[in-house]
């Protein structure tokens, strides 16, 4: 898979889909560290995801913001079974081959393009994150439309953003920093006012390690009215968890 194909593919197939289904809500295996020093990351626990069932990269869920699923309805099959594989087993190289066999149906699977790149990140491979920013850089090239939702496009420029988070951490250089800020903004702006915890934090994170702390402040205080909102205050610890400097903003 190559950038260009990826993009060719999709356009040529857009024609055929709409904005009409609702998708339910889906844990990822997202990590947590101790401190914010390089780290293999673990996992986070079972809990996690009970408590927040929609602690995405990218949230996928609500409705208008994926197109139809394909008539095809193996591939639909076989992108449930890459969900199933990536959610609930774990197993990221399994749901790498189940949604690369979907999109070996139907090239213009958005659906399924996202959750491959998600995937990919989760297989946490030189050769994978590669396949990821390849991947994420041509579907942030697709314009917005009829098919392809704000919300879409705000999903994958948030998860291109959280890529570059992953390389920093990784101790890749703070170039980028910059990268995932950019993109986290795009994110933010086309999110359609729909906001996304899972955006917020961790571009306040980005904020606070390009030494903007009040840019940082602005963005924990939006996360601090959704766990208002939302009923959720735990989660803004679970946040400072995997990435320190956010304690800074947790009140005592």
């Amino acid at each position: 898979m190559r950038r260009i194909a990826v993009r060719t593919k999709i356009e040529d197939t857009t024609a055929s889909h709409d904005t009409t289904s609702v998708v339910e809500d889906a844990a990822y295996p997202h990590y947590i560290v101790a401190d914010d020093q390089a780290t293999a990351e673990p996992m986070l626990s079972a809990a996690f995801h009970e408590r927040n069932l929609s602690h995405l990269i990218g949230r996928r869920t609500g409705q208008g913001v994926w197109p139809d699923d394909p008539e095809d309805k193996e591939a639909v099959r076989l992108f449930e079974l890459g969900q199933k594989a990536l959610y609930e087993d774990k197993d990221a190289a399994a749901a790498i081959c189940a949604y690369e066999s979907a999109l070996a149906r139907d090239e213009g699977y958005i659906k399924a393009w996202v959750a491959l790149t998600i995937a990919y990140i989760s297989d946490n491979t030189t050769e994978s994150l590669r396949q990821a920013e390849d991947t994420l850089e041509s579907l942030s090239a697709l314009p917005i439309s009829d098919w392809l939702t704000g919300q879409v496009s705000s999903i994958i420029f948030q998860n291109l953003a959280y890529l570059h988070v992953h390389y920093y951490r990784q101790g890749r250089g703070r170039t980028h920093l910059a990268e995932a800020d950019r993109r986290y903004a795009v994110a933010d702006e086309r999110s359609a006012g729909r906001e996304r915890i899972e955006l917020i934090c961790p571009w306040a994170f980005v904020k606070m390690e390009l030494g903007q702390t009040d840019a940082a402040r602005t963005l924990w205080e939006r996360a601090e009215v959704y766990s208002a909102l939302h009923g959720t205050p735990q989660i803004l610890k679970d946040y400072a968890g995997k990435y320190a400097p956010l304690r800074t903003f947790l009140h005592p």
